[in-house]
């Protein structure tokens, strides 16, 4: 806050819309991200390990098994024993 300046109602007002543009465009970026990893099962089921789907996507693997969890925990996808995902049938109708 600079001297002699109060913060009125048009500088809240213009804050909190850059706070919400700037959520919109990460939620954008999730949102992306996510699907990228979701069509990366479809058009690729044989390769459906995190390492390979996060080389594909040039993602982390972090970042790749976090989405992948996240699809699962919403019946998306299915995690094998061998740690493989692949797309829920059941999520496809």
């Amino acid at each position: 806050m600079q001297h002699g300046h109060e913060v009125g109602a048009d500088d809240i007002d213009a804050a909190a819309r850059q706070v919400a543009h700037a959520l919109l465009v990460v939620c954008e970026l999730l949102v992306t991200s996510a699907k990228a990893a979701l069509e990366a099962l479809v058009e690729h089921p044989e390769d459906s390990g995190v390492c390979e789907i996060a080389q594909k996507l040039e993602m982390s693997k972090s970042t790749v098994y976090r989405f992948l969890q996240s699809l699962k925990a919403r019946g998306y996808v299915v995690q094998d024993a061998e740690d493989r995902y692949r797309v829920c049938a059941a999520s496809m109708n």
